[in-house]
């Protein structure tokens, strides 16, 4: 019999994930899906993407049947996970987690909200689910959006472009905390994996309690790229055609077409720097919610992120 899916990393997005998800892919006691983001259990999204489009356009994997493919081939590996960003933002993903295995363990990934932004908004533009390119205009779009105004028809769903909300850390955690004991789930600060991914790699093996004699090949994931030729790109990533390749291939040869193309069509490079007075203004803005964060986790994030001033 398959093994349920026993480990999920939860977001937030552009914080680590990808390169978690790679690391966890290498260890022989852990079986992670090939597809990362299938976004199974954020159902809100969901019904949102599907009103906002009145179709079904985005989030594929919507029966339990074809999400449990995703691991179909694991060898009874202890630990069995997958990771989807999406999940930590969802309103309802924590319930339908835990109603789905009540002992699973939760892997939370945090980062600097004004860096967060900055980049969660590049990767939007890149994916073409965003098509304000200035970061400040999109930041203060916010309120208009939350009104419906001026949400692209590319939006996956249109409150994953309410930016203020995505860096409300503490309403997103607590929602986990109340269904999964804190045994059960881990926090790592993006900061700290970056510049130490070795001992926090090893935290996550012993919190999963897998061999930590095990060591992964480290290198780079999800780089910031920017886009070379942007009219095919953004062709080829119409959500209409990705939907016919996803209904008429197999998941392996998608993610090969997918590799293969990002190598033609995106290019190393870095993202632009935050204006300091801008990043100044967002940082007083979102204090309170580092300070609460900080107390919800016990950490002192004020000081970590420079938030003292």
């Amino acid at each position: 019999m398959m093994k349920k899916p026993n480990l999920f990393v939860v977001g937030e997005q552009k914080a680590g994930t990808t390169a978690l998800h790679e690391l966890l892919k290498q260890h022989p006691g852990i079986f992670m899906s090939d597809l990362k983001e299938p976004g199974f259990f954020c159902k809100d999204f969901h019904k949102e993407s599907d009103k906002f489009h009145h179709k079904r356009l985005f989030f594929e994997y919507r029966s339990e049947e074809k999400y449990l493919s995703l691991f179909i081939k694991n060898r009874d590996e202890k630990i069995v996970g997958e990771s989807s960003s999406v999940y930590l933002c969802s309103r309802v993903a924590a319930k339908e987690i835990f109603n789905f295995n009540p002992h699973a363990k939760i892997i939370i990934m945090l980062r600097e909200p004004t860096d967060f932004l900055h980049s969660l908004h590049s990767q939007y533009v890149k994916e073409r689910t965003e098509l304000v390119g200035n970061f400040y205009e999109a930041i203060y779009l916010g309120e208009d959006r939350k009104k419906g105004k001026h949400v692209p028809e590319t939006a996956k769903a249109p409150s994953l472009l309410h930016y203020d909300e995505r860096a409300k850390y503490s309403e997103n955690i607590e929602r986990f905390y109340n269904y999964f004991p804190r045994s059960q789930t881990k926090i790592i600060l993006f900061e700290e994996f970056k510049t130490n991914n070795e001992d926090i790699f090893d935290e996550v093996l012993a919190f999963l309690n897998v061999s930590r004699d095990f060591r992964p090949n480290y290198k780079i994931s999800n780089p910031y790229r920017t886009v070379k030729f942007e009219t095919p790109y953004r062709a080829i990533h119409n959500p209409r055609l990705k939907k016919i390749v996803m209904q008429m291939l197999p998941l392996s040869v998608q993610l090969e077409i997918k590799k293969m193309l990002d190598l033609i069509f995106l290019k190393a490079s870095r993202n632009k720097e935050m204006e300091s007075d801008f990043r100044t203004a967002l940082k007083r803005q979102f204090r309170s919610e580092v300070e609460k964060t900080g107390r919800l986790i016990n950490r002192d994030l004020i000081g970590f992120w420079g938030y003292e001033a």
